[in-house]
This record gives structure tokens, C-alpha cells and sequence, in this order.
């Protein structure tokens, strides 16, 4: 069976947009996976920050007040 150029080229042309509808899709949903990936590793850099600057507060006070300082650090990130 012989086919015209024409022919062909409809079939690759439909064939091609198919493609491009499905690869749009995956790249939409790989897309999201990248931004919920990385929303993740940014929340966890900031609660470490928050241990972080924790335990400097808790260095720069004197040794009675630590406790204080800590407990108002658990409650700021607990509350926000």
C-alpha cells in the first residue's frame, strides 16, 4: 500500500499535536511537583533558621534567662 506525500504529512501533523498536547501536560504536572518540592526544602530552611537564631538568643542571655528565651521561641514558631 502506498501512501501520497499528503497523506503523510496530515497523519504526522495529527500525530505531532497529539504529542505535544501530552508532553504539555506532563511538563504542567512535573512543573507543580518542582514547586511543591521546593516550597517543602524553603519551609524546612526556615524553621531551621528559627532553631538557629534560638540558640543564639539563648548565648547572648545570661544563664537564668534561657529558658525564657527558648520557651519564647518555641511559641513564636508554634504560633506562626
Amino acid at each position: 500500500m502506498s501512501y501520497s506525500a499528503a497523506q503523510v504529512a496530515a497523519w504526522v501533523a495529527g500525530n505531532v499535536s497529539a504529542l505535544e498536547s501530552k508532553m504539555d501536560q506532563k511538563f504542567a504536572e512535573t512543573d507543580r511537583d518542582i514547586n511543591s518540592a521546593w516550597l517543602v526544602l524553603s519551609a524546612s530552611i526556615v524553621f531551621f533558621m528559627q532553631a538557629g537564631f534560638s540558640m543564639l538568643e539563648a548565648g547572648a542571655v545570661g544563664k537564668k534567662n534561657v529558658i525564657n528565651i527558648l520557651f519564647k521561641n518555641i511559641m513564636d514558631a508554634s504560633i506562626a
